[in-house]
């Protein structure tokens, strides 16, 4: 987008009017609004250019791509790497490990953790099945200095090792 141009014409403010007026018709919000306002003055870019994350999953084959070719990535649904994986799809799991990486790449550039004071998490393992969703559930907090402690008392101490290995 030309940021310059669309200030030049006031267009933020027709944009957001538009937005009012026409927006039971989205389905994937900005974009739609985007395209819909925007519709024959736009440049459409290669999909690995706008990429999004439900065509992970699709079952036609000609819609997947590699996520190292991929260089704008959106997730539109409820499926949001800052939130739980558990439950996901494992299609996707692999583009939130992505987005995670580079989250924390940013967090260790901006030497983030040294701005706040470290934060101890402990965590009792009662069972080693409701681990996993535990440590994901701290593991997406933003707060960019913590440390956790497990501690286990009755669980299965190999799957314990594997639910902690695979937040690593």
């Amino acid at each position: 987008m030309d940021l310059a141009l669309l200030r030049k014409y006031g267009v933020t403010g027709y944009f957001y009017q538009f937005i009012l007026e026409s927006t039971k018709f989205f389905i994937l919000e900005d974009q739609d609004a985007y395209n819909l306002y925007f519709k024959d003055a736009v440049q459409y870019l290669p999909i690995e250019n706008n990429y999004v994350t439900q065509l992970l999953e699709s079952r036609d084959p000609a819609e997947h791509r590699e996520l190292a070719k991929v260089t704008i990535l959106h997730f539109l649904s409820e499926k949001k790497p800052w939130k739980e994986t558990t439950s996901y799809p494992a299609a996707i799991l692999p583009a939130m490990r992505l987005y995670r990486q580079y989250r924390q790449a940013m967090r260790t550039e901006y030497q983030l953790a040294k701005q706040v004071p470290q934060l101890t998490v402990l965590v009792l393992v009662d069972d080693e099945h409701d681990l996993a969703r535990c440590l994901e559930s701290i593991y997406y907090q933003d707060y960019p200095n913590l440390a956790v402690a497990v501690l286990d008392a009755s669980s299965q101490p190999a799957q314990v090792y594997a639910s902690v290995a695979a937040l690593r």
